[in-house]
């Protein structure tokens, strides 16, 4: 290997035309003629490849890693030859990934926040360049950390997306406190018009969902972001993390937003994922889906009766009364998405989200229906 610095770049498996030094190669052998100026991707089987024993720039991994790159997918390759796959050209949905940074801290938050502010805004503007194929993209997610925190950076990336993909539809996870500067606001609206905003709401008191945020006043600076981006006629989506500390005002909050902004195009009541921050507070946060379906119920029939459309995330089929099956969705990202073994012969398997690999615990009431 002779990487001596972080590299993003776009893998290719054609070898014959490879121009760009943006390129990547993906090759089973070490081709006869490969320039220099090239990074190169084989097989660890490769390694006493007398070609390769050059001044060549070559990243060894594992077949079944090997495997699992395609033409067009843009990676970064680290200095200590670790290879991510920031963008898939043959996936459907992809996602930027702004920083680690958050302004709140969320007492069941599944990440880790870093303590300086760092963001992957040069990393990002090189991945949305090289993107090529957007046939098969059908949307696009914009989340950290929080995404506003670097807003002018945010505002360029924006601002690119659009230009690069100007009919993809995007969703920007974002806790919206930032958007109570009204002068912010209307850039990234203006930056890009096909953004629909998915913002969080713990409860309908400022002292709850300020403890649960972990911040005093966000509860103020959420609602008030959340107001100027309907003045701007933004779509806004309201998300509710299910948890021991809000489970009970369920229905208080759907009362809250029909009355308060029944102008939000959908809201998702969400279960939890349990890593991260949520893994240090389990004891004061977690409570088994089971236990609040009752809550569940009461919300999402209230929010049907205010005619807000409603989804459920992250809550297995089984957890859930009936009367909200076709309400939940299959939102867990595939690559920490699985099943139980219990869940095998189960008949609504498909319909399903299933579970978080990444939880440190799982629902006792997960059971096949048969």
């Amino acid at each position: 290997m002779n990487i001596r610095a972080e590299y993003v770049g776009r893998v290719s498996t054609r070898v014959h035309i490879i121009k760009s030094h943006n390129c990547v190669v993906l090759a089973e052998k070490m081709p006869k003629f490969a320039p220099t100026s090239s990074i190169y991707i084989l097989p660890d089987d490769n390694k006493n490849d007398s070609l390769c024993n050059d001044n060549k720039s070559i990243v060894y991994i594992d077949h079944l890693s090997f495997k699992e790159l395609n033409e067009g997918d843009i990676i970064k390759i680290g200095t200590n030859g670790i290879i991510s796959v920031i963008w898939e050209e043959s996936s459907s949905d992809n996602l930027i990934f702004t920083t680690d940074f958050c302004n709140s801290a969320c007492i069941m938050c599944p990440q880790v926040p870093e303590g300086k502010p760092y963001s992957y805004y040069k990393q990002n503007i090189r991945m949305v360049e090289l993107i090529k194929d957007t046939t098969k993209l059908k949307s696009v997610g914009i989340t950290g950390g929080e995404p506003t925190i670097f807003k002018d950076e945010l505002i360029q990336i924006l601002k690119l997306c659009f230009s690069k993909f100007p009919s993809i539809y995007i969703t920007m996870l974002t806790n919206g406190k930032n958007f109570d500067d009204f002068d912010f606001a209307k850039q990234c609206a203006l930056a890009n018009p096909n953004i629909k905003y998915c913002i969080p709401l713990y409860a309908a008191s400022s002292e709850k969902h300020d403890y649960i945020v972990g911040t005093k006043g966000s509860f103020i600076r959420t609602i008030n972001g959340i107001y100027n981006l309907i003045r701007l006629k933004r779509p806004i989506e309201i998300r509710v993390v299910i948890m021991k500390n809000n489970y009970k005002d369920l229905p208080l909050i759907a009362d809250y937003i029909f009355h308060n902004m029944p102008f939000v195009t959908h809201v998702v009541l969400m279960g939890m994922e349990i890593s991260g921050i949520a893994r240090k507070n389990f004891s004061d946060i977690w409570i088994d889906p089971i236990d609040y379906r009752f809550f569940l119920r009461q919300a999402g029939l209230e929010l049907k009766r205010y005619n807000i459309p409603f989804s459920i995330y992250n809550i297995p089929r089984c957890l859930l009364l009936k009367e909200l099956w076709g309400y939940d969705r299959d939102s867990i990202s595939s690559w920490k998405k699985s099943y139980l073994p219990q869940c095998k012969n189960c008949r609504e398997k498909e319909n399903c989200c299933g579970i978080f690999t990444t939880s440190m615990t799982q629902s006792e009431s997960i059971t096949p229906i048969y």
